[in-house]
């Protein structure tokens, strides 16, 4: 995939969680975000963790930065300008309207409390993320 000259290009891409390098192929030309990822535990919350599970809140903060921030994440790659994280807030107990999905994935809580963490661990990415991006790309 080549880039038209003159023309901004973006590409959203669902990357594994196993990480950058080994959900990407390396011969795109453009720009990407990654798109809806997530981890979720049963600590607290919900009753269901979603698409990739981790023990507890903790370990959902590491496996946040790690995805992020490690030697292979997006922040190091030079093709990547971002990442998103599904969702803000869990699924409504009761699941959603449509198909009953509950998942504890949220950055906050159903009642709106933030899971301390997970928040501790994006705010972590974000203030880090220009010395991150100047250490240079992925080899």
């Amino acid at each position: 995939m080549r880039r038209a000259p003159g023309i901004p290009s973006l590409l959203l891409c669902p990357i594994p969680c196993s990480g950058v390098r080994n959900g990407l192929n390396s011969g795109a030309d453009v720009q990407l975000i990654i798109g809806k990822f997530h981890f979720g535990a049963l600590d607290r919350g919900l009753f269901h963790t979603g698409l990739v599970p981790v023990t507890d809140q903790r370990a959902r903060a590491a496996a946040y930065r790690e995805y992020v921030e490690s030697v292979e994440s997006a922040l190091r790659h030079p093709q990547f300008v971002g990442t998103y994280w599904f969702q803000w807030q869990d699924e409504p107990t009761t699941g959603r309207v449509y198909d009953e999905e509950n998942y504890q994935i949220g950055l906050v809580h159903i009642a709106d409390t933030p899971y301390a963490e997970a928040i501790e661990a994006v705010r972590g990415a974000g203030h880090g993320m220009c010395r991150l991006r100047r250490s240079g790309p992925i080899p």
